[in-house]
């Protein structure tokens, strides 16, 4: 089976400005994610895995 992937839009910490993700289990089964930011030079930066119950949503701060 392969593996579902998200991708999102650009992001930066620059300059004052603040980045969120945030992760949404629309699911009724629980789900680990295993989130991946890459730089502006496509430098890949790989977070912690996250636990999503069923229709749970977090939100991870990326900084400021």
């Amino acid at each position: 089976m392969e593996l579902p992937v998200l991708y999102g839009a650009y992001w930066t910490i620059e300059d004052g400005y603040e980045a969120q993700l945030t992760l949404s289990n629309t699911t009724d089964e629980a789900l680990t994610v295993w989130p991946t930011l890459y730089d502006i030079m496509g430098t890949p930066l790989a977070l912690d895995a996250v636990e999503l119950g069923p229709h749970e949503y977090i939100v991870v701060d990326i900084g400021s």
